[in-house]
């Protein structure tokens, strides 16, 4: 990783806001599955 420290910084941009977008999507799946089992009950 630090060999690759100048050419990956938009790369690292990029993975960053993958990352961000799929954690966000993780937790709104869990909140709306909360729903759900909480409604359910």
């Amino acid at each position: 990783m630090k060999t690759n420290r100048r050419r990956a910084a938009p790369d690292g941009m990029l993975w960053g806001g993958i990352l961000l977008i799929t954690a966000w999507g993780a937790v709104m799946l869990i909140i709306v599955w909360a729903i759900v089992e909480g409604m359910r009950t």
